[in-house]
């Protein structure tokens, strides 16, 4: 191996456990954002973010894609927080009525929205008229 010319044999032992030690990590994170509930996903995904674990962050933003338990305005203004943008896509194309679109306007969520994000809402909104 390569290795053993440049390493010593505890030098790559190190390197070994370090290696099993961040895939464990990942199996452990992985293990943790699959069976995530309604109400543990904020936490997860906030450190996930913070900490710029990828893989969690995509199981987490699955999680919120799949999930029926929150409405949309919701899971725009945490994909527009997370900087998401499946999760973005996937509410923008959820959107099938004027309807939909005015139920959602009911929400809380809809409120925090940032203009931009309300301005993309509206040309949806055209895009339904015609």
């Amino acid at each position: 191996m390569l290795s053993e010319f440049f390493f010593s044999n505890s030098e790559r032992e190190e390197q070994d456990d370090s290696s099993l030690a961040r895939e464990q990590s990942r199996e452990k994170v992985a293990e943790i954002t699959e069976g995530m509930a309604a109400h543990t996903y904020k936490s997860v995904l906030s450190l996930a973010v913070w900490f710029k674990i990828e893989k969690a962050v995509d199981l987490a933003e699955q999680y919120l894609i799949k999930t029926l338990k929150l409405r949309n305005a919701e899971k725009l203004l945490i994909a527009e927080q997370s900087m998401l943008e499946s999760l973005k896509e996937h509410c923008f194309n959820s959107l099938n009525t004027l309807a939909e679109m005015k139920k959602m306007k009911a929400e809380e969520e809809f409120a925090q929205l940032p203009a931009s994000m309300k301005a993309a809402l509206l040309n949806k909104a055209f895009e339904l008229i015609n």
